[in-house]
């Protein structure tokens, strides 16, 4: 009897064995019969000629091709957890390709970016924004791969995005980018509803039909020393004072801070000098907004502010409430030009020019730019993906929050920028020289040509 101890491995040893000798067996040259002795008299026979045996040649293996790495720089934070999220997701589905995330602190992001673009160290694919001008900046510097050729090669089709994303992506006729996210600016009231119903003051309404007089009159209502101190402890409205924040005020009065060709800086105009009045108002005249120096951590999500300015990401604001109070969203009100501001912006993902893997690269492009990574990057708190797919999603649409940015983006106003591409050094010469403005230690008439200039100085630079 067998051993039943017999492993199969040992079997199947035995049996390959036994295999080979069969074919070695096989293979060998049969043995010559010895020559059967002629009849006396007669020659002997020649023995027949035998055939040479067929040689049998190594069974051949083929090498295993090693994945292709993508090397991808995105900020650390909620926008980096989802980066990768969606790596692993699509290394799942693509194991040809590794993701390999480089992540950087948002504070220093840019700036590092810089360095390894003049390094040359810079990753195959990166995220980048609109906003500061950096996606032309770097377009401009030859930094990015133009993805046209790489599109048609594909097949890609581009009549998933808003028509105005893709615009936005093109740079002398050609896209450097893929949208990722979208939204239409600093364009939202987010209020403590809880606080309105208490003290019986009509809600900012959905649809966006009121206007500043409406939003002054409510922050006055809901500004309050509630101790008897002589201390303000709830303000009613907390503007934003960063420059994307004050544009949206400037086009709700009819101004802007850059003529069409953002060559010229034209905030200064009689209708942008209206608008940083209103705002200076809202601190020093009406006295419903904190300034500067009366600003502390989380004060909308504590009480201490009844209805803040913010994007589409304030809505994640409603996690570090929790059940303080309940919050609501509408848009900001219309300004003297009978329209509320707003402005388009994109964040895209570019492929580094020089990048080895054009095509692997843009495989990974071409995930963070799907509906499945634009509803995701939303629902864990960032912006939706630059799709109307994305945006109309059940799963966005349930929330009534959602919805008010989702009806802004239909009629958003277009992108401007500075036509040199120095974003950032235009908005830190604005929120440098309008600082003393908040402060009230300046006024309109005396900051805003000053700052006007300063903003100047950095558009008659050249591009890099």
């Amino acid at each position: 009897m067998l051993d039943r101890k017999f492993s199969r491995r040992s079997f199947l040893l035995s049996s390959a064995l036994a295999t080979v000798g069969a074919v070695l067996a096989a293979c060998a040259p049969k043995a010559t019969p010895a020559p059967t002795a002629a009849p006396a008299g007669q020659p002997t026979a020649a023995p027949a000629a035998q055939p040479k045996p067929t040689p049998v040649p190594p069974t051949a293996v083929p090498a295993k091709k090693e994945p292709v790495t993508i090397r991808f720089h995105g900020r650390v934070g909620v926008q980096g957890d989802h980066f990768i999220e969606r790596a692993r997701a699509f290394e799942a589905e693509h194991p040809d390709i590794k993701i390999k995330e480089e992540l950087i602190p948002g504070d220093e992001y840019h700036q590092k970016i810089e360095v390894l673009l003049a390094g040359g160290t810079v990753a195959d694919t990166f995220w980048t924004v609109l906003l500061a001008g950096l996606y032309f900046r770097y377009a401009n510097m030859g930094m990015t791969l133009a993805l046209d050729d790489l599109i048609a090669a594909d097949k890609y089709d581009l009549s998933v995005f808003f028509p105005t994303a893709i615009e936005a992506t093109k740079f002398k006729g050609k896209m450097y980018g893929l949208p990722w996210i979208c939204h239409p600016g600093r364009v939202g009231s987010f209020f403590n509803k809880t606080m309105y119903e208490q003290e019986g003051i009509p809600l900012p309404p959905e649809d966006g039909n009121w206007d500043i007089d409406d939003l002054v009159e409510q922050a006055k209502a809901l500004t309050k020393d509630t101790n008897g101190d002589g201390k303000i402890d709830v303000f009613g409205f907390r503007p934003g004072t960063d420059t994307w924040s004050i544009l949206i005020w400037l086009r709700s009065f009819g101004a802007e801070i850059f003529n069409e060709d953002g060559t010229k800086c034209v905030m200064d105009s009689d209708e942008g000098m209206a608008a940083f009045q209103f705002l200076y108002d809202l601190y020093h005249t009406h006295k419903v907004a904190p300034t500067p120096e009366q600003v502390v951590d989380m004060m909308f999500e504590t009480g201490m502010v009844a209805n803040m300015q913010s994007g589409y990401w304030g809505i994640s604001a409603r996690a570090r409430v929790g059940d303080r109070f309940v919050m609501g969203a509408a848009p900001l009100p219309k300004g003297p030009a009978g329209v509320m501001g707003s402005m388009y912006e994109f964040d895209p993902i570019c492929i580094y020019s020089k990048t080895k893997y054009p095509k692997e690269a843009f495989e990974w492009v071409k995930w963070l730019a799907n509906q499945e990574t634009g509803i995701r990057i939303a629902e864990v708190g960032s912006v939706p993906g630059a799709r109307p797919d994305v945006w109309e999603s059940p799963r966005l649409t349930k929330d009534p929050m959602h919805n008010v940015f989702k009806n802004i983006m239909y009629n958003v106003m277009p992108f401007r920028g500075p036509g040199n591409f120095r974003g950032n050094e235009v908005a830190d010469a604005i929120v440098q020289g309008t600082a003393p403005l908040w402060l009230g230690k300046a006024t309109v008439k005396e900051v805003v040509p000053e700052v006007t200039k300063a903003v100047q100085a950095v558009l008659d630079k050249p591009a890099d």
